[in-house]
């Protein structure tokens, strides 16, 4: 993975490397279409939607995830920022009504590159 690494002690035998994106992997180098990673879990997605919202000030990400784990279809309270394909138990482990998009902030995420996909 490109970028810096921070790496911290945690006893004389061990220690966690974290990594830290260089900023084109980050929200200023986000653009719509990219695969992302979402939070703390990980979550693979594309970016559909990056802007204003009716329900939150600043900037937000619309993301289509890959697996139905999401809270909405790309639309919040009546209004559709973006759309995705209903996908057909053949061509996922979901069925009809699954969720597959989530909004998030920009600073949630992080652009997958070749080299984060290829360490999946």
């Amino acid at each position: 993975m490109r970028g810096s690494f921070a790496v911290e002690g945690l006893s004389s035998m061990s220690m966690r490397v974290t990594p830290t994106p260089s900023r084109e992997h980050t929200a200023a180098g986000i653009r719509v279409g990219d695969k992302v990673l979402v939070g703390t879990k990980a979550l693979v997605g594309t970016v559909r939607f990056r802007g204003e919202t009716h329900f939150a000030d600043n900037e937000w990400l619309g993301v289509e995830l890959v697996a139905p784990v999401g809270k909405n279809d790309g639309s919040i309270q009546g209004v559709r920022y973006f759309s995705y394909e209903k996908r057909s138990q053949k061509d996922s482990d979901s069925i009809d009504g699954c969720l597959y998009g989530i909004f998030v902030r920009p600073s949630a995420v992080m652009k997958m590159t070749d080299e984060v996909r290829a360490q999946d």
